[in-house]
């Protein structure tokens, strides 16, 4: 399969490109080798992992308002597939430059920094059901905990500095008499080696008073509003319509919301890092209300909610 993109940038006036190629292997392991290369923009601090595609129009324009990021150039090849039944993999290596970096020591010139690195990722779900529309496939979830695990370093000699991060994702869900919960645990270690752009944001996705909700982020925080190289994050929902509404074919999800999180980053005690970046060692909490699918028309479900953020940080 060969895919590709170019776009142009309004603001920066920069095009952006990329394309890359995967090969089947084996079709009942579902193993692709795959090569990618692209010339763009990531955001600073992102957290990721292998995910199924999920039909939520507010995961596609939550990308939209994302305002720091950095350029560069990369080129990764790997395979991936499924050791077991349950068990998505990748393994891949990763030609990476940083063309636009931020360093903790602002002394420092601000030249590319070039890394080779190499990673893995895995992804267990036992008994997850999916979905196909147009070509697309999509995620319904299982009844069981999924767990994600990323793994990734650089190699000295052929890196400029070093990179090793571990990050992990445990997704549950719950029934009670009183509704069904969802939640989300995140965890987060990175050694950056004083690039500030590469060290972790707690997810977000406050832009302004008024804003798109997206699972499992803090919806009263900032983009890059924190940083950290030690993270650890809990979201909570509880769904109260199948308790409030139980005899109804069509209702409307009242969900109660709450999400937390501590992080700190090893600079935190130097005054050109803490100057400019701030961490939440003290704990960061927020509440709220959602009532969802007021409208609901297909895969287009309109809905409205009010967070509130608690704690040291309001």
């Amino acid at each position: 399969t060969l895919n590709g993109y170019w776009r142009y940038g309004l603001k920066d006036e920069v095009a952006k490109y990329g394309g890359g190629l995967s090969f089947r292997l084996d079709s009942a392991s579902k193993t692709n080798l795959f090569a990618h290369y692209e010339k763009d923009v990531k955001e600073d601090g992102v957290i990721e992992f292998q995910k199924e595609r999920k039909p939520f129009i507010s995961e596609q324009i939550d990308v939209w308002y994302r305002r720091n990021f950095t350029y560069h150039k990369l080129f990764h090849a790997g395979i991936q597939t499924k050791v077991l039944p349950f068990l998505h993999s990748k393994l891949y290596w990763k030609n990476y430059r940083l063309l636009t970096p931020d360093f903790v020591d602002e002394a420092l010139p601000s030249t590319s920094v070039l890394y080779n690195n190499l990673g893995a990722r895995f992804r267990l779900a036992f008994k997850e059901h999916f979905f196909s529309q147009h070509g697309e496939v999509y995620s319904l979830g299982t009844r069981f905990p999924v767990l994600q695990l990323n793994y990734e370093r650089s190699l000295p000699s052929l890196s400029d500095l070093d990179y090793e991060a571990f990050e992990f994702k445990l997704n549950d869900f719950f029934k009670f008499p009183a509704g069904e919960s969802e939640v989300e645990m995140l965890g987060v270690w990175r050694n950056a080696d004083g690039v500030v752009n590469l060290l972790a944001s707690p997810p977000s996705s406050r832009s302004r008073l008024f804003a798109f909700y997206s699972k499992n982020t803090f919806a009263t925080m900032g983009i890059n509003e924190f940083i950290t190289d030690r993270l650890l994050a809990v979201f909570w929902r509880h769904n109260l319509s199948p308790w409030l509404f139980k005899y109804k074919p069509v209702r409307p999800d009242v969900i109660l919301a709450f999400s937390a999180a501590v992080g700190k980053s090893e600079y935190d005690e130097q005054a050109d890092f803490s100057s400019r970046y701030a961490s939440i060692p003290k704990g960061y909490y927020e509440g709220g209300v959602l009532i969802s699918k007021l409208i609901n028309t297909g895969f287009l479900k309109l809905g409205a909610g009010a967070f509130y953020r608690l704690g040291p940080y309001r």
